[in-house]
């Protein structure tokens, strides 16, 4: 019954979650997700970005001198490397079985359980692309036996019910801490977190400031794609290489940096943009989370303008600021932005790139549905594969840090 299931259900699936729909039903309210170009052919090892980041310096009034200092381009080349990311969808055998009498019962159930898949991935790679490749999700402000409260709280958007936790003193999960909880309900409102058990039970020497990773992410080896924080960090980068590459040899290999505070973000956007202009950069686009960009339009008054960016059926409404570079900045609230910055960015300079549509039902081998083997069962695959984000001329864009 499951495998005549399978052949009945594949070509509904397939008309269901054609590319355009997929596409709608992930970029719905995840701007940077919608509108940053993308590259869906992946292939290889990695996947090369190169960069010309200075010129040769054979150039003089003094013709001999010239040719004394005549030297090649300073070239770089980003080796970006492959992620995955799975999301799974299992139905038991007994509903599988009575989908052939009962379509009008089994459709509506499929359709919810694939909608869910895919938008929990689309969610996580909307988070992924501002976070740091190391998987934290948020920071721990404080725990109370079974309540844990965030530092930041526009961060618990990165939550869900039913959600394995694990901890790390450190943002790349280094030194991590023992054990896991899973969250039994959620405080959008106030910010925290109840588990059934008691956190510092759960989690070993769980304490305030501590990284938050959903279970399977947290790896110092970066097993999510690397966004904006990891291109953009707020603070100076070291000479450990990134994507192949040593930063420090010259600070347009990373955004410009600003020191904001949350006063003017009228003024605050101008300022990083005369920056980046000065870096050679022509900001275009600007990210912020909708509490920041709440306070724009209400500094703004009637002075704000508005713009809107169509991605397929899905349209993004825009504040528009004059900025230092020659170019209009769209200022655009994401709810996966950190709280306590925003980036402005050449969006042409940004790719995300992946091996085919990213999320998508894998389906590879031509069969959407499986049997499951430990389970009586059917379960579905869906995956965001060969994922990973870059920059190819970081110094064109910025970060501001808000206080």
């Amino acid at each position: 019954m499951a495998l005549e299931t399978t052949t009945t259900y594949d070509p509904i699936l397939k008309e269901l979650y054609v590319d355009q729909r997929v596409r709608n039903m992930v970029y719905s309210q995840r701007p940077f997700l919608a509108l940053v170009p993308k590259m869906e052919q992946a292939g290889g090892r990695n996947f090369p970005l190169p960069i010309v980041y200075g010129y040769g310096q054979g150039r003089s009034a003094d013709f001999a001198t010239a040719q004394t200092n005549t030297g090649a381009d300073k070239n770089e080349q980003w080796t970006l490397t492959y992620t995955q990311n799975w999301g799974v969808v299992q139905i038991d055998a007994l509903l599988a079985a009575t989908a052939k009498t009962s379509p009008q019962t089994f459709l509506p159930v499929l359709q919810a359980r694939t909608n869910s898949v895919i938008e929990n991935l689309a969610n996580d790679l909307g988070g992924d692309l501002f976070g740091d490749g190391f998987g934290n999700r948020a920071q721990v402000g404080s725990t109370s036996t079974v309540t844990l409260t965030l530092l930041s709280l526009p961060d618990v958007t990165r939550f869900e019910v039913g959600m394995v936790l694990t901890a790390s003193p450190n943002a790349d999960g280094s030194s991590p801490r023992t054990g896991t909880n899973t969250i039994t309900a959620i405080d959008r409102n106030a910010g925290t977190l109840t588990a059934a058990t008691a956190w510092t039970t759960a989690i070993t020497s769980l304490a305030a400031s501590d990284y938050l990773f959903q279970q399977g992410d947290m790896s110092a080896s970066r097993l999510k794609p690397v966004g904006l924080a990891g291109w953009g960090p707020t603070s100076a980068p070291s000479s450990t290489a990134f994507f192949g590459v040593d930063r420090t040899v010259d600070s347009r290999l990373s955004f410009v940096r600003h020191t904001g505070t949350a006063s003017s973000l009228e003024e605050n956007l101008i300022d990083l943009s005369y920056k980046v202009a000065e870096n050679g950069g022509m900001p275009d686009t600007v990210l912020m989370n909708y509490r920041r960009k709440a306070s724009l339009i209400k500094q703004l008054g009637s002075k704000v303008q508005y713009v809107e960016r169509k991605v397929g059926d899905i349209g993004f409404k825009a504040v528009l600021v004059h900025g230092a570079a020659n170019t209009d900045l769209e200022v655009y609230a994401d709810q996966f932005c950190q709280n306590d910055r925003f980036y402005e960015v050449e969006l042409g300079q940004c790719l995300l790139v992946s091996a085919g549509m990213a999320p998508r039902i894998w389906a590879d081998d031509g069969q959407q549905w499986l049997r499951t083997n430990a389970v009586a069962g059917m379960e579905m695959r869906a995956t965001v594969i060969g994922a990973q984000f870059g920059v190819q001329c970081p110094g064109k864009c910025g970060v501001s840090t808000l206080t």
